[in-house]
């Protein structure tokens, strides 16, 4: 299963990476540093799991995000943020059961946690 590292920060696609390596995660890392790249390699591997920054992306809102979401269904999604509105993710979370949220400053137990359990569905 191939992992999408949709985020424009460096520094954050590494840590990603460096904790998917920890926990031995299979399947190819994939850069995506805009929405247009993360859809283009959605069409690519639609069964993908995503992990996003969604607020360093260049999404217009839940709604638009969702949008992308329904169009790769097979997709799993994991939004990793510091900061996200309540109704943002009420509304993200409410509209589709393929989507996660941890938020930056949670601690490696609960990162960990969320990527193994994302990555056996």
């Amino acid at each position: 299963m191939n992992i999408i590292l949709a985020d424009n920060q460096y520094i954050t696609r590494a840590g990603i990476c460096l904790t998917l390596s920890e926990i031995e995660a299979q399947g190819e890392r994939i850069v995506a540093k805009n929405k247009r790249e993360l859809i283009d390699h959605l069409q690519k591997s639609r069964d993908a799991v995503v992990v996003l920054d969604v607020t360093n992306m260049d999404f217009d809102g839940s709604e638009d995000l969702l949008i992308v979401q329904k169009r790769f269904p097979e997709a799993e999604w994991i939004l990793f943020s510091l900061e996200l509105s309540e109704t943002f993710i009420r509304n993200t979370v409410l509209g589709s059961d393929r989507m996660s949220i941890v938020m930056k400053d949670a601690d490696e137990d609960e990162m960990r946690f969320a990527l193994k359990s994302l990555l056996h569905h």
